[in-house]
């Protein structure tokens, strides 16, 4: 049709034959009246104007009809129409600013109109132009019946797009702006859509959509409605997860009256999307073992004896035996039965190895594989063992208590965040997050610093270390440059100055001072004596370091642990290059500077001096950019929490910056915390009575 029109007004001019070319106008008007072509009859109009015949004697009521539909769909061009027409002749740009004014547009021929148009288009043109055109009108003469078609539409588009990309978010989320103009009267509908039987759940339910792609529009609601947005929240946490598959359990009794039961899970690598592939999960559970006086009198039944999980420290690591822990049996004798689980990709629980890694494809593959476990999928894969274990059990008995250390403490408010209701109780550890933090670089600004006064209290308690220390840098560096430096028993990696003094990481703990002494003394005493550092002092030094090429998730994902929108980039390295303190060429130099170590940091460089990591750099550097990391916290639902919690926080603490927990903890409700000065990181492990016992009281005390 439109080659029609361009040849026939530019083959004829209306000064050669002008009433064949207005019958042959009158012609095409009619075939496009009768087709619906509002766009071609806009482009005739065009070119009639521009042959300066636009007077001739043409169906002009009708016409007006259709620009006027024309201009609603069509905001831009009509614009475009209405300059080059003339006001007298033709009001098109009434029509775009004032198109639901016109008496001889019905409401019903109206929503009839704009509803074909939204089928035939599939909606994206709607989304878009009624967005610029509903805004500029506060009063609609649009039908409820239409609006609530409107949200039909929208169940319907979310549906076929199936949420792929941000800009079809953002067309919904235009729909809706447009909708609140509506508020009075959609308000009911708007609810509806924004619980289960509406846009997001749906999908969720039918499991076209995985929950995080849906979150984002959930984000955007709470400045709408937030206390709805959180409920559906919950309930699309509750969708996405669902029971772990058991695969075997087994029981033994070890000494100690312990009865560990060895379970393992299947589940998938993303919760809540079909056809995900599968991971296996590792747990060990402990409870009393008992021997009945009288075998006759025995339950038939097992007694529904409460959970606990433990939330391993890390993140990377996995757990060991329950009796290892020296709080297990304290948790035992309390009335709990303890679940310690291998978190993903740790211990038994499909551990991630450079091999394993390699499985995976390509290094985009790989990294996307790695950004599935943190601690938001860790949580979820917790709640799924949790549904397995407790299936059958009532209701009211369902429910779960939560111990997490250091990164365990992470996972347990990310857990408060995501699935509340699954909470009976959480102690945490050393371990309250920084949760307003979008990234590591604040995280490291303020931890430096703590580190920085761990080494001067080593220096402070052993100053005859400052020479040793320059002794044993020096002397590997010289090594190094010769080539005879004896190799460390990691696989070949030659032992640097700087893994050396990854030594630092463990300053923070309890004893951790006196064991790097130790190491610096024995390191000194072999280089004055033998003349070398022997192999297995080379091997305290490399595992004291971290254990990084035993456990690589602790160094991929341990600035990602801290992201939320924005990449890490290696923050730790560029902190510490930052300050002045850790500068190794300024401190050789200077005689009266001490060599300072460094924390629980990680650097590009561990992927050169760690066998395992270096088959595995390209992933790493590849996580270490990555940009849309999801959010792990819900401060809103945090402020909001019901779930008891009770916590240790630690003023001398290395690891977890102390104010910032404090922050934290403060913006929990209902979380009662205790700070000391007297207990270190790992209080949970060399200090376990006090700190347990002190958790307890808080639970069990009551404040006038």
């Amino acid at each position: 049709m439109s080659a029609i029109i361009r040849n026939h007004t530019r083959a004829e001019t209306p000064e050669a034959e002008p009433f064949v070319y207005q019958k042959r106008v009158r012609l095409i008007l009619g075939i496009l009246l009768r087709q619906d072509r509002a766009l071609d009859m806009a482009y005739l109009v065009e070119r009639l104007h521009r042959s300066q015949i636009f007077q001739l004697p043409v169906p002009q009521a009708p016409l007006y009809e259709w620009l006027q539909r024309y201009a609603m769909l069509h905001p831009k061009t009509a614009v475009r129409l209405s300059k080059m027409c003339p006001k007298q002749d033709f009001t098109l740009h009434h029509s775009v600013i004032d198109w639901m004014r016109f008496p001889d547009i019905s409401s019903a021929a109206l929503d009839g109109f704009v509803w074909r148009e939204v089928v035939k288009n599939r909606g994206a043109r709607l989304l878009r132009r009624s967005s610029l055109t509903y805004q500029e009108r506060s009063q609609s003469r649009l039908s409820p019946e239409f609006v609530q078609k409107m949200h039909v539409f929208a169940i319907l588009y979310a549906r076929e797009t199936r949420f792929n990309c941000l800009g079809r978010y953002n067309r919904i989320w235009r729909l809706y702006k447009v909708l609140k103009l509506h508020q009075a009267a959609i308000h009911p509908v708007f609810a509806k859509i924004m619980t289960l039987t509406g846009v997001i759940l749906p999908l969720l339910e039918g499991r076209l959509v995985s929950y995080h792609r849906a979150y984002f529009l959930i984000e955007l609601e709470h400045r709408l409605q937030p206390d709805l947005a959180l409920n559906v929240r919950a309930q699309m946490e509750r969708l996405a997860v669902t029971s772990a598959r058991l695969l075997s359990q087994k029981s033994h009794v070890v000494p100690g009256a312990l009865k560990i039961t060895e379970h393992f899970f299947e589940v998938p690598l993303q919760h809540g999307k079909p056809g995900a592939p599968t991971l296996r999960l590792f747990a060990r559970s402990a409870h009393k073992h008992t021997v009945p006086l009288d075998s006759a009198s025995s339950s038939n039944g097992q007694a529904h004896i409460p959970w606990l999980l433990y939330l391993q420290g890390g993140p990377g690591f996995e757990c060991r035996s329950p009796q290892s822990y020296p709080f297990t049996k304290s948790f035992l004798d309390k009335g709990y039965g303890v679940i310690f689980l291998d978190q993903r990709g740790t211990g038994l629980s499909s551990p991630i190895t450079a091999a394993t890694l390699k499985q995976q494809g390509n290094v985009e593959d790989q990294a996307r594989y790695l950004s599935h476990f943190r601690a938001d999928n860790i949580v979820r894969d917790a709640e799924a063992v949790r549904l397995a274990l407790v299936e059958g059990w009532p209701e009211e008995k369902k429910k779960w208590s939560l111990i997490g250390q250091s990164f365990g403490g992470f996972c347990a408010v990310t857990y408060l965040s995501m699935f509340p209701s699954s909470l009976r109780e959480a102690f945490i550890a050393g371990g309250l997050p920084p949760m307003h933090e979008k990234g590591p670089d604040g995280v490291y600004r303020r931890l430096v610093k703590q580190v920085v006064k761990r080494n001067e209290d080593y220096y402070g308690k052993y100053p005859e270390d400052v020479e040793r220390v320059k002794q044993i840098v020096r002397h590997i560096q010289q090594r190094n440059m010769d080539g005879e430096q004896a190799v460390a028993p990691s696989g070949g990696v030659v032992l640097s100055e700087r893994r050396f003094l990854q030594m630092g990481i463990a300053l923070g703990f309890h004893g951790g001072i006196d064991g790097v002494h130790d190491t610096v003394l024995r390191a000194s005493s072999e280089i004055d004596s033998l003349g070398l550092i022997t192999r297995a002092t080379a091997s305290t030094i490399c595992t004291s370091g971290g254990g990084y090429d035993t456990n690589p998730l602790y160094c991929i994902l341990h600035e990602p642990l801290y992201c939320q929108g924005h990449p890490s980039r290696w923050s730790a390295s560029r902190t510490v290059h930052g300050t002045p303190e850790f500068s190794l060429e300024d401190a050789l130099n200077d005689p009266g500077r001490p060599v300072y170590f460094t924390g629980e940091m990680v650097f590009p460089w561990m992927l050169e001096d760690y066998s395992e990591l270096q088959e595995m750099a390209l992933a790493a550097e590849n996580m270490a950019n990555k940009m849309d990391w999801p959010h792990l916290y819900d401060v809103h639902a945090l402020q909001q929490n019901e779930v008891p919690v009770y916590a240790a926080i630690y003023t001398e603490d290395m690891y977890v910056d102390c104010n910032t927990a404090l922050e934290t903890a403060r913006n929990i409700r209902n979380c009662k915390y205790y700070l000391t000065n007297r207990i270190y990181h790992d209080g949970l492990r060399s200090r376990m009575d006090n700190v347990v016992e002190t958790l307890w009281k808080l639970r069990t005390d009551v404040i006038d």
